[in-house]
């Protein structure tokens, strides 16, 4: 059977030390066709200098890497070619890697425990979503999760606001943020309480109580 045309092959670079999971995300990218993985690197220096040369429109980075850290890759990443889109993977995904990755600019988030369907559909998400947005995409998984009590006050806050009906405009203009700092906010608060929707995120309030005057 022919593999059916595609306008445009996502381009991809992958930076990681270890084989097995270099071979394993090989072997499951060939099943989309709309990704093509052009080359890999099994340290941060050699995948720079990927990274420049091919100009990928996405890279995937694992955070621990042999000779550079993976978040000083990322960083010098943005300087050899700004329009690639990076995706940070670990098998230990904290909210500290996570804050810092952003911080950086990074696009997504991928836990190396999760199937390879998750990161074709993340590749694809930041790929679309173009080098201008600024805020990270995550496929959330359970380990990442730190509960109410992991929230700052803003985060807090906005929970409070969207989980009581209010919208994320208004959301913003209450906190006196922009309406993109807030969806990020939001986001990062689901990926804190462990949901992936809005419809979650209040389902979780009215569990605690949080809801004045739940439905």
């Amino acid at each position: 059977m022919v593999a059916p045309a595609v306008a445009h092959r996502i381009r991809v670079v992958i930076v990681d030390d270890h084989p097995v999971a270099l071979a394993g995300i090989r072997v499951g990218l060939k099943r989309f066709h709309d990704i093509h993985l052009e080359a890999e690197a099994l340290d941060g220096g050699t995948g720079l200098e990927r990274i420049a040369e091919l100009l990928p429109d996405v890279a995937i980075v694992d955070v621990q890497l042999p000779d550079i850290d993976g978040l000083e890759v990322t960083a010098r990443a943005r300087d050899s070619s700004p329009a690639t889109r990076i995706i940070i993977t670990s098998g230990d995904l904290s909210i500290a890697t996570m804050s810092r990755a952003s911080q950086l600019g990074v696009a997504g988030f991928f836990h190396k425990s999760g199937a390879v369907e998750r990161l074709a559909l993340l590749i694809r998400s930041v790929y679309h979503e173009g080098p201008d947005e600024s805020d990270s995409l995550t496929v959330p998984d359970p380990q990442t999760t730190a509960g109410l009590d992991a929230l700052t006050p803003k985060e807090h806050e906005l929970l409070m606001l969207v989980a009581n009906g209010v919208s994320l405009k208004q959301t913003a203009e209450r906190m006196g943020i922009t309406h993109s700092s807030a969806d990020r906010l939001e986001r990062v608060v689901m990926l804190k309480l462990g949901v992936d929707n809005r419809v979650d995120l209040i389902g979780f309030a009215v569990r605690e109580q949080l809801v004045h005057d739940p439905l």
